[in-house]
C-alpha cells in the first residue's frame, strides 16, 4: 500500500479538504470546530452544552476515533462553564477510572462544584442537590475521610426524608452509605442499624429479588463477619449472590464482591481452600470487568496472598501482595491508607523471609505514608515505628531499635490507655534492650 500524496490529491481536485493526523490533538480539534462552524457555529459561540456532546463523543467514539485527551479537554472546558452534564461525568470518570486513572481528589472536586450549582438552582432541599452530597460521602469514603463522608450522608438522608418521606427507595441509599462508614469507624452496632433500615426499605418497595435489596443482604454480612458472627454472615452473603446471579450473571462486579465476602467468613473459620476457591473467582471476574489497575482487583490479589500468607507460602504471597501494591500505587499515589498498608504488608512477608534489609525499605516507606497521612500521634504511625525497631533489633543495631521503640511509646501513650497491654509490652522491651546495651 502506498502512501496517500496529500499535494498531489489538491493538485488534481480542488478544494479537497486538507488531511489531519488525528494523534495531532489541537490540530484535530480545530478541525471539528471548524466542520461545526460550516453549521452556522464558530469556535467563539460553541456552548458549553455543544463542547459536552463533542467531548463525549471522543469518549465513546461517536462518529470519531476515541481519543480520550481531546475528550477530558473538552469536558473541562464545559465543566469550567457550569454544563451540569459535563461535571457530572468528570466526577464519575476520575472515580471510578473511566478512560482515565482514578483520583478522588479530581473526583471530590467535581462533585462539589455540582453540589455548589444544584445549592444555586434548586435550593439545599431538593433530590438532586440530596444526590450531590451523597456523592460527596463517597468520594470521601473511597479517601479513607470517615468524618466527613459522614457529615454528607446525613445532609443528604436529611433532604430525602422530608422531600419523600421515610419508605422512599432513594432513602435506602444513604441508610446504605451510612451503615458502610460506620462499619469503616468499626462501630458494628450502628452499621448494622443503618443496614437493616436501608433493608427493610428495599425488600417492601423493591421486593426480595431485587439486586438493592441483594446489596443490603451483603452488607449486613459484612458487619455480621466482622462481629465474629459467621453463620449469619454466610446466609446474608449467599442470599445476595443467589438473587445477583439470577439479574445479572457471572460477570458482573457484585457477583465478584459476593464470591470475595463468602471468601472471607471461610478465612475466619479457617477453612483456606475455600476461601482461596473463591478469592479467585472473585480474582478472575475483576480481572475481566475492571481490568489489572483498579483498586477491586488489587483488594482481590492481597486477599489471595494473604491466605498464601496464612498457609506459610510466602514466596506466593509477596507476589500477590506486590501485584496489589503496584495498583495503589499507581491509582492512590504514596500518600494513602491503602498503599500505606500495603507497604507495611510487603514489610511483614519479608521479615518472615528473613530478609530484613527489604523488610526496613517497605517498613520506612509504610512509615513515610502514614506520617503524612496520619501525623506522628496516630496508631498506624506507632505500628510503624515499632515494626521499624523490631527489624534493627533484629539485625542486631539496638541503639537504632531503641529510637524507634521510644518514639513508638510515645505515640501509642498518646492513642491508648496506659494499661493496654501494647504499651507494657513495649516497655518491657525498651528495658530489655537497654540492659543488653
Amino acid at each position: 500500500m502506498q502512501k496517500t500524496d496529500a499535494s498531489a490529491l489538491k493538485k488534481y481536485y480542488n478544494g479537497i479538504p486538507d488531511s489531519i493526523d488525528a494523534r495531532n490533538p489541537e490540530k484535530f480539534r480545530t478541525l471539528i470546530l471548524n466542520m461545526l462552524s460550516c453549521s452556522g457555529k464558530t469556535p467563539d459561540k460553541i456552548s458549553p452544552y455543544d463542547k459536552y456532546l463533542l467531548g463525549m463523543a471522543y469518549l465513546k467514539g461517536v462518529d470519531v476515533e476515541i481519543n480520550v485527551e481531546i475528550a477530558v479537554q473538552l469536558l473541562t472546558e464545559s465543566a469550567e462553564e457550569e454544563c451540569t452534564e459535563a461535571i457530572e461525568w468528570l466526577a464519575y470518570m476520575y472515580k471510578n477510572g473511566e478512560g482515565v486513572s482514578i483520583d478522588y481528589h479530581k473526583a471530590l472536586k467535581w462533585n462539589k462544584k455540582l453540589a455548589e450549582i444544584y445549592e444555586k438552582v434548586y435550593g439545599k432541599k431538593h433530590p438532586d442537590t440530596a444526590e450531590s452530597y451523597n456523592d460527596i460521602g463517597l468520594v470521601y469514603d473511597s479517601l479513607g475521610k470517615y468524618d466527613k463522608a459522614l457529615e454528607y450522608h446525613k445532609k443528604s438522608l436529611k433532604i430525602y426524608e422530608k422531600v419523600l418521606g421515610k419508605e422512599h427507595p432513594d432513602i435506602a441509599i444513604p441508610y446504605n452509605n451510612i451503615g458502610l462508614v460506620y462499619a469503616s469507624l468499626s462501630e458494628y452496632d450502628k452499621a448494622l442499624e443503618y443496614h437493616k433500615k436501608s433493608l427493610k426499605i428495599s425488600e417492601k418497595v423493591l421486593g426480595k429479588e431485587h439486586p438493592d435489596t441483594a446489596m443490603s443482604y451483603n452488607n449486613i454480612g459484612d458487619v455480621y463477619n466482622k462481629l465474629g458472627e459467621y453463620d449469619k454472615a454466610l446466609e446474608y452473603h449467599k442470599k445476595a449472590l443467589e438473587i445477583w446471579k439470577k439479574v445479572f450473571g457471572e460477570e458482573h462486579p457484585n457477583i465478584a464482591l459476593a464470591y470475595n465476602n463468602i471468601g472471607l467468613i471461610y478465612t475466619s473459620l479457617g477453612e483456606y481452600e475455600k476461601t482461596l476457591e473463591y478469592y479467585e473467582k472473585s480474582l478472575e471476574i475483576s480481572e475481566i470487568v475492571f481490568g489489572t489497575e483498579h483498586p477491586d482487583t488489587a483488594a482481590s490479589y492481597l486477599n489471595i496472598g494473604m491466605i498464601y500468607d496464612l498457609l506459610g507460602e510466602y514466596d506466593e504471597a509477596l507476589e500477590y501482595y506486590k501485584k496489589s501494591l503496584e495498583i495503589n500505587e499507581k491509582v492512590f499515589g504514596a500518600e494513602h491508607p491503602e498503599t500505606a498498608a500495603s507497604y507495611s504488608i510487603v514489610g511483614d512477608i519479608y521479615k518472615s523471609l528473613v530478609e530484613y534489609d527489604e523488610a526496613l525499605e517497605y517498613y520506612k516507606k509504610s512509615l513515610e505514608s502514614y506520617e503524612k497521612i496520619s501525623g506522628t500521634e496516630h496508631s498506624d504511625t506507632a505500628d510503624a515505628y515499632n515494626n521499624i525497631g523490631d527489624i534493627y533489633e533484629s539485625l542486631g543495631e539496638y541503639d537504632e531499635a531503641l529510637e524507634y521503640y521510644e518514639k513508638a511509646l510515645e505515640a501509642y501513650k498518646k492513642v491508648l490507655d496506659e494499661d493496654d497491654e501494647i504499651i507494657t509490652e513495649l516497655e518491657e522491651r525498651i528495658s530489655q534492650l537497654m540492659e543488653e546495651l
